[in-house]
């Protein structure tokens, strides 16, 4: 019984994922500012852990960029795109596996955790990286850009269903 629930409640979360990704599910108001950025910053809305990525081109129309900080920045952008592909080519077949795993009968468990358990650990260095690179990023903006920022991120990084934020009321 207990396989079995994992089964389902692992096949719905897969499902969801997969929904979101696709974009299938619109989570209706978002503000003007979530609704804008949706239109006019679509790499805001993507990438890896849903946490999106915002572009050189995005922060130098929105946080008045010096020709110098963009190239900073579009080189930290280059460097971590490289080490979030070798993250996604590593978990492309480990995720691939899973579902063939759960799809076998019978479903065993310890090996479908111990996947799981890869899966997510590779998750969590993914979200390291992406730390590290916005922390390293902030590092080329001047203090006024990097409040601004942070309102910026906060704003697309926020969980859904928790208000228009910040930035909206603007």
């Amino acid at each position: 019984m207990i396989v079995k629930t994992f089964i389902i409640a692992m096949s719905l979360v897969m499902a969801g994922s997969l929904a979101i990704a696709q974009g299938k599910i619109n989570y209706g108001d978002k503000g003007r500012f979530m609704q804008h950025e949706m239109m006019e910053y679509p790499m805001m809305n993507s990438g890896p852990m849903m946490g999106g990525t915002i572009t050189s081109g995005i922060l130098k129309t929105e946080l008045n960029l010096t020709e110098e900080q963009v190239r900073s920045i579009d080189a930290l952008h280059l460097a971590y795109n490289k080490v979030i592909l070798q993250f996604e080519e590593d978990l492309s077949p480990k995720s691939l596996k899973l579902k063939q795993m759960l799809l076998e009968y019978p479903v065993n468990l310890d090996e479908v955790k111990a996947l799981v358990m890869n899966i997510a650990r590779i998750h969590g260095e993914m979200h390291v990286s992406m730390l590290a690179n916005r922390l390293e990023l902030e590092k080329v903006l001047m203090p006024i850009q990097r409040i601004k920022f942070k309102l910026m991120h906060q704003a697309i990084s926020r969980p859904i269903g928790q208000g228009k934020g910040v930035i909206a009321g603007m």
